[in-house]
Parts: C-alpha cells; structure tokens; sequence
C-alpha cells in the first residue's frame, strides 16, 4: 500500500488502464465516492492514516539492476553428533536427534534436553507420518533354484542317561522238591541188658529101680589061695524119672541205652523241579521260564507255586536275573477295574517337593523327584508318574512304565499323549508349540480313562 504524506485537498488527474479521468474540485473527504462511481480498478493507499484508493497502471518497465549489497554475516557450520546423549557434553554448532527432530547446540552444554531453547535451536522437525502407500503389485515367482549339496551330517548327540532300573517282575513258580538223599548208616547198637534171675528148679523124677544082686563065690585064703572074685556086672540103671514143670521165667532185665545216631549221609542232589505247594525261604537258583532254576538267588518268605499254577506274590523281591524261555511272559493287568489305580513296573525315589497324584516327573541333577514341564528343556524329560499324594521330601513309588487309570480324564481313545508345556506334570493330547517348547510322546489312550504310559526319551525342541 502507497502511503502518501501530508494533505491532499484536490487529485487533478489519475492514469488509468482505460484512460485518463480528471477529477477537479474534490474535497479530501470525498475522493473516493467519486471513484467508486466511476467503477474504476483501485487499489488502497492512505492519505493521512486514511484509507484511500489507488488506480492500478501497466506494469512499468523493469528497473537497471541495483548495487550487489555488502556480504552476510558467515553462516553456523554444523557437526553432525548422531542421537542425543545426556552424559556427552555439547558444544556450538553440533547438531543431534532426539524424538527424530533434530536440533543444533547454541551454548556449550552437557545433560540438556534439546528442547530446552536456552542451549539448543530446532532446525528439522520430525514430520507427521504419512499415509500407507498404495501396496504395489506382487512380483512374479522366481524360479526354483538347483537343489544346494547335501549337507555334511552332523555329529552324534550325547547318549542320553541310562532309564531308571525296572521293577522285578513277579516270582516264577517253584520247582519241584529235590529227591530226598541217602539215609546215614545205622548207629551201633545199645549194650544188652542184664539176664533175667533163674526160675526155681523142676522137682527131680523118682530114682530107677536097682539091679539084682550078684551070686557070691567060694571063700579061699585071700592072697593065697584065692583071689578077690569078679565083681558082677552092674544092674541096668533104671529109667530116668520124668523132668519136672520149668520153673517161671524171670523178669526181663532192664534195656541198654540207645547206642548214638550214625553220621548222615551226604544229602542228594536237588530235582530238577520243587513240588507244588512247599514253602521254602531260599532257593539256591533263579527261576527261568519253565519251572527250572540255576543258582544264586534268595526268595523272601511266602508259598511258593508249580509251573501250572498262578499267585499273585505282594512285596517280593529278588537278588538276581529273572529269564524268560521262550513263550515266557510278564504279564501287566490292563483292565483296571476301580479308580485311581495302575499296574505296571515301578521305582522308589525321594521327592524334590509336594508332588499331587498323576503327576508326570523328571529327575533333577541330585536325583530327587520334581513335576516336568515342557516348556523348557531344564524340567524333562518326563520319565515317571507319580501314582498318589506326596507331601515334601517323602519316598514314594513311581511308575515308569504301565496302565493307570483316573475316571477324571477323558481322553480321545488311540490317539497319543504328551506332556503338557502350561501345567508341571500336566498331560495333554495336543503337542506343545512355539520356541523352546519340548514335544514328548508319554504314553496312549487306551480308553477314555485308562492310559498306557511308556515315555519315549527322544524330545523334540520346537523352534
């Protein structure tokens, strides 16, 4: 706007596009009416701080170039120092981001925001994000590559740790007793006892009748003129007299003691099977598949069975190798009649902590008994369940392999179970997903409340 100084009482003549119009007599107060009226093209100017119009004339020829004017002041050379850091110290002229501004030091300064206006100027400011761009087209598919060389195989995992020892199986049933062995020789007989007193005498038979005498001879002179006459025959002895009664006998003497046992005999060697129905505490043998038995193994107390005979034997264990023949057989009962029950090979271990039943377990590195959880690698593998309630650091038997069963569960029949990567010691039938997850396979469904658990030890971490 053209301000014109002092007062103007008369505008004489104004140069328009159309023409020249002359404007004579005019007041200072009423110029503009007059222009108005004439519908000329104005443009405001003042005329003693009063607003007063112009016309608009051809554009004018343009100007010689002025002087070239004096040099500026030298420009802030910056030095770019990256995102702001409150412990850096900050001279003039460095320049940083923070909060994707970026501002430049206009006074030395250390631990200063740059939005503090006393140390630092903005001289980018962050734009507002822009609006998604339109998504371009998909390229076309590039072709397959040739299949890469094999890789070179990689080395062979660490052997995982020996499973825990199986339970021992049940007792096979006896062999028959052994025959008995050769009876000892007879001990020497006892002394014999004392005679018996002699019975009293028989009365004597009556004498025999005597014989006739002889007849007598001539008396001569005895020595001289006679010899002593031959004497006569005897007469026959009469007959005896008949014996008398024997007398009674006496009182037997009293018997001799007995002579000592003889020395036993070696005992014979044992039967190649026991007989049905003995009881026995120690078997010097194992017993195999058919009945027979070998050596070395010592049978708690209990009745023992023949080799077609069952028993169920309760807390039996033995010290040595169980081996099943051909056609031999362990078996596991897998129909579980009441809830809350299992059957199958078990191991006692102590636990690391409060341990509910049914609850699959790892073993730690000082061999106590903790919940496994397949979240991470540090809690499996899962290789025991816990079959009942254990409180603290109690003993307890675990099973490692069998049938459990819990009328809680209702699986889906055939179909795998695993363990479980939310709940420790949880089972589920679906896999666990995502990094560091462990997929074991502990056992199948056999019904909707029965399982056989058998825990593989392979594991597979998921990526």
């Amino acid at each position: 706007m053209n301000k014109i100084k002092g007062v103007v009482y008369k505008i004489t003549l104004l140069l328009v596009l159309t023409g020249i119009i002359l404007l004579t007599g005019c007041a200072k107060d009423d110029p503009l009416e007059y222009i108005y009226a004439q519908g000329v093209n104005v443009e405001n100017f003042s005329i003693n701080g009063q607003d007063v119009v112009t016309l608009k004339g051809d554009t004018g020829a343009v100007g010689a170039t002025g002087v070239q004017g004096p040099n500026g002041t030298p420009g802030l050379g910056l030095t770019w120092s990256s995102a702001y850091n409150n412990t850096q110290p900050y001279i003039i002229g460095n320049a940083v981001e923070y909060n994707g501004s970026s501002y430049y030091c206009t006074t030395n300064t250390t631990g200063n925001l740059p939005t503090d206006t006393t140390y630092w100027d903005l001289f980018v400011e962050k734009g507002s994000t822009g609006a998604d761009g339109i998504n371009g087209t998909n390229g076309i598919n590039g072709t397959n590559g040739a299949d890469g060389a094999p890789g070179v195989n990689g080395t062979n995992g660490v052997n995982g740790t020996n499973g825990a020892d199986g339970a021992t199986g049940p007792q096979g049933p006896s062999g028959i007793n052994g025959t008995n062995g050769v009876n000892g020789t007879d001990g020497i007989n006892g002394t014999n006892g004392t005679n018996g007193v002699d019975g009293a005498p028989g009365v004597n038979g009556t004498n025999g009748i005597n014989g006739t005498d002889g007849i007598n001879g001539t008396t001569p002179v005895k020595g001289v003129d006679y010899f002593d006459g031959i004497n006569g025959t005897n007469g026959i002895n009469g007959t005896n007299g008949v014996n008398g009664t024997d007398g009674t006998n006496g009182t037997n003497g009293v018997n001799g003691t007995n002579g000592t046992n003889g020395i036993n005999g070696t005992a014979g060697a044992p039967g190649p099977n026991m007989v049905n129905g003995t009881t026995l505490t120690t078997l010097n043998g194992i017993i195999i598949g058919d009945g027979q038995f070998v050596s070395n193994i010592t049978k708690p107390g209990g009745t023992v069975v023949g080799t077609n005979d069952t028993q169920t034997l309760s807390n039996k264990s033995f010290s040595d190798i169980i081996t099943l023949l051909s056609g031999g057989t362990i078996s596991v009962v897998n129909v579980l009649t009441s809830n809350n029950s299992w059957s199958g090979i078990t191991s006692n271990f102590t636990a690391g902590s409060n341990i509910s039943a049914f609850s699959i377990c790892y073993i730690t590195s000082n061999g106590s008994v903790l919940k496994a959880n397949a979240s991470a690698n540090t809690t499996m593998p899962a290789i025991l369940l816990c079959p009942t309630d254990v409180t603290g650091s109690a003993s307890n038997s675990y099973l490692s392999m069998g049938f459990v069963r819990n009328d809680n569960w209702n699986w889906t029949v055939g179909q795998m179970i695993f363990a479980d990567a939310v709940v420790a010691g949880g089972m589920n039938q679906s896999a666990p997903t995502g990094t560091g997850k462990q997929a074991q396979v502990i056992g199948m469904a056999m019904t909707a409340d029965i399982i056989w658990f058998n825990p593989q030890i392979m594991i597979l971490g998921m990526a």
